[in-house]
């Protein structure tokens, strides 16, 4: 069904599951049938290169999908030089709520609270934004890492190069 490598477990919302894929498409399915629902390209174009050994987008979805509430939150870039965005998507049809730039390299699984959308950047540390505009919050300190956690306002992240956690207060912005 995909162009490409789907790189991150799809998310599974009532009877819907989103997927995204490295040829740059977020993809909706019917859960019990797997028929296509919708698909959207989160890039500017169909264009593809190699990676890894296969033809991918310049603009990979290389993190995993979240949904509530009704939205779908992706990022799609994987050089913040060739572009990378964080968008809302509305779950129904794939319409874009909202898109913010952003200049780090989105890798991990995407992570939301009651107000923000953490977004893990592989080696650096991750950011927040507002769930409901896509609007900066600010990056969190430690070592960096595609794995991250929030548990009400704290989020745990890391492991870095030395295997390190960080826990940071998501309100507050403290960091232990």
């Amino acid at each position: 069904l995909t162009g490409g490598p789907v790189r991150f477990a799809p998310h599974v919302v009532d009877n819907r599951v989103y997927v995204g894929s490295d040829d740059g498409l977020i993809y909706c399915l019917d859960r019990e049938r797997g028929q296509l629902i919708w698909k959207r390209r989160l890039g500017p174009s169909d264009r593809l290169i190699p990676g890894n050994g296969r033809m991918i987008s310049p603009w990979p979805v290389r993190t995993g999908l979240v949904a509530a509430q009704g939205i779908v939150y992706a990022t799609r870039g994987l050089f913040p030089r060739e572009g990378c965005w964080a968008v809302a998507l509305n779950a129904r049809d794939g319409s874009e709520v909202w898109r913010t730039k952003v200049n780090a390299s989105p890798q991990g699984y995407l992570l939301l609270s009651s107000r923000a959308l953490f977004i893990p950047t592989g080696r650096g540390t991750p950011f927040a934004l507002v769930r409901d505009s896509g609007t900066a919050l600010g990056a969190f300190g430690g070592p960096g890492g595609a794995y991250a956690l929030v548990a009400g306002g704290t989020l745990v992240s890391g492991r870095g190069n030395k295997g390190e956690l960080s826990v940071s207060d998501t309100f507050g912005r403290d960091q232990l």
